[in-house]
């Protein structure tokens, strides 16, 4: 059975800033220009309020047939007082409640600010933390002869700072004219199901602690077998997968892949095939 694994595509993204102002560069654009004139907001209310009293004085002066000028002055610059004092009051309100939405926005982007830091925190600290397995080549027997055999040692190695848990070797091995993962023309990863041999370690200590596992003996099925072999046509492989829990319970995954051939005599990572998750 061939597997497919599909490379990760990166993608570079451009920061594109938008020439639209928000409602708060907007306010705060406005506020800038309130705050360049005298009072501020509060401008038009005192301009308005002040040709309202001047026009009111006018007319209690100067309007003609009018009776009890005084007490018409007195009672309408008083509701006029009344009226501006709401006016005046509401245009407060208004500055207040937008320094009050200002603030509100700026705490929410504080607050994800906040758990995007804590986020890549606990991130860093799982990474600096956990278990990590990998499996290199211990050693392999010496293949010279027809009825040589072919042997090799896996040394199953924890670099982490924490054990690594439930931890299960699955692999594969024998010979073989080409390697068990290739890359298509099109780039795409295939390669074949790693078994049908399990080994169970369990726990393997943390801190470059590791444990050996020997894989079968696979000797020559012919004369021919062992000339290919010299030829280079024929190389002996072997590939698999580490599957174990490390101590903040995710599943992991380290993949291997190796080959023991002329050119390599003593074995040597195949091009495609490992990788750690």
């Amino acid at each position: 059975m061939r597997l497919l694994r599909l490379n990760p595509i990166q993608i570079e993204v451009e920061p594109v800033v938008e020439s639209n102002q928000t409602p708060n560069n907007t306010d705060q654009a406005n506020d800038g220009q309130n705050n360049a004139r005298p009072y501020g907001e509060m401008y038009w209310v005192y301009i308005i309020g002040t040709w309202s009293f001047v026009g009111l004085l006018l007319i209690a002066i100067f309007w003609p047939n009018m009776t009890e000028r005084l007490k018409f002055f007195i009672g309408t610059l008083w509701v006029l007082v009344t009226a501006f004092a709401v006016i005046a009051q509401a245009v407060i309100y208004r500055k207040q409640w937008a320094i009050m939405e200002n603030s509100l926005s700026r705490s929410d982007t504080a607050i994800e600010l906040t758990k995007q830091s804590i986020s890549s925190n606990e991130k860093n600290s799982i990474y600096a933390q956990r278990a990590y397995v990998t499996a290199k080549i211990r050693s392999v027997t010496s293949v010279t002869k027809r009825l040589d055999t072919f042997l090799m040692r896996l040394r199953i190695e924890n670099s982490g700072n924490t054990p690594a848990n439930e931890l299960v070797v699955i692999y594969g091995c024998g010979l073989g004219e080409n390697p068990p993962w290739e890359k298509t023309p099109d780039g795409l990863l295939i390669g074949n199901n790693p078994g049908p041999y399990v080994t169970r370690l369990g726990v393997v200590a943390p801190k470059d602690s590791y444990q050996v596992i020997e894989t079968p003996r696979i000797g020559f099925d012919s004369i021919e077998d062992f000339r290919a072999f010299e030829d280079g046509k024929l190389a002996f492989y072997c590939w698999g997968k580490v599957v174990y829990e490390d101590i903040f319970n995710e599943k992991r995954q380290t993949e291997f892949c190796f080959v023991q051939s002329v050119t390599y005599p003593n074995g040597y990572p195949c091009e495609y095939g490992n990788y750690v998750m």
